[in-house]
């Protein structure tokens, strides 16, 4: 009796695991993404849903300037967040020892200019005696070789005042465009070393939005197409200037760059926001002719 009991209890566990094993898994009732996937979506005229793609903004032109020669930064003619021209003076570095060395160097390039014009005198001279026989060839060979010593040596020092005055030149660290000034790496009275950091400059009157866009939707895309970046609700509009020509293979994105406008300084570097093209006309990859101008 008991082991009859048994096998019925087995029989039915059995059947019941069976039942459990055919229904499917029960709706959790959300989405759930894979990592790294972007669940932004828009609704577009035609009531389709779109996804926005992430996008950050970056500066339309940077650079981390440094100093060419070494010495201690006399003066910063301007603090982090300052707007600088093209060429304005942001630093320099130890320019009064510069300026004497340009003079020393100067000086003796001068003087080796006169001791050769006084040499070729001299072997006109030499040559005029040895014409009239009352000189030896041997003096007149002695004048011309020393013309020649003397010619090197000039070469030698207009060489090292070209490179004395090139320093004093690098002593002035210079803005190399309109911009403004994003970092300072230095206090003044500082030492610094040759081709150091002095300071940092961005170009934000236009600004890049870079995002990372899904190979799936690489036909959405082309040079010279108008995309919108959203950020905090206010819309912005731009046109794609730059497409990478390699996917990520991890990502399975392209990386593009959106130029937008930003005279009014609204868009800040770092700024996060969304990107979604105005037309969604799809485009072959292959007919790009958008020249993207960089005025």
């Amino acid at each position: 009796m008991k082991t009859r009991y048994r096998l019925g209890a087995f029989a039915v566990m059995f059947m019941l695991a069976q039942t459990l094993c055919i229904f499917p898994q029960c709706d959790l009732g959300f989405a759930q993404e894979s990592p790294g996937t972007s669940s932004n979506t828009d609704s577009n005229s035609d009531g389709s849903q779109s996804s926005a793609v992430s996008s950050v903004i970056y500066p339309f032109r940077s650079a981390t300037v440094g100093t060419e020669v070494r010495g201690v930064l006399d003066t910063i003619n301007y603090k982090e967040g300052d707007t600088v021209t093209d060429g304005a003076v942001v630093a320099e570095v130890s320019k009064d020892r510069y300026t004497s060395i340009v003079g020393e160097f100067r000086s003796n390039y001068e003087a080796i200019v006169r001791t050769l014009d006084r040499a070729r005198e001299l072997a006109t001279t030499q040559e005029e005696l040895y014409r009239g026989r009352a000189g030896t060839f041997d003096d007149v060979m002695k004048a011309r070789a020393e013309i020649r010593i003397l010619e090197a040596r000039r070469d030698e020092a207009a060489f090292k005042l070209k490179q004395a005055e090139l320093n004093l030149k690098a002593c002035e660290v210079r803005s190399p465009f309109t911009g403004v000034v994003s970092v300072l790496y230095h206090e003044p009275y500082e030492a610094v070393d040759n081709l150091e950091k002095v300071f940092g400059v961005v170009d934000t009157t236009k600004v890049y939005a870079r995002a990372y866009w899904p190979e799936a939707r690489l036909s959405e895309i082309a040079l010279g197409k108008k995309v919108n970046f959203t950020y905090n609700g206010k819309v912005y509009s731009g046109v794609v200037e730059k497409v990478s020509n390699l996917i990520d293979p991890s990502s399975r994105t392209k990386r593009i760059h959106v130029l937008i406008d930003n005279t009014d300084g609204a868009l800040q570097v770092g700024m996060s926001g969304a990107l979604n093209p105005v037309d969604r006309t799809r485009v072959s990859q292959t007919d790009q002719s958008y020249a993207p101008s960089v005025d």
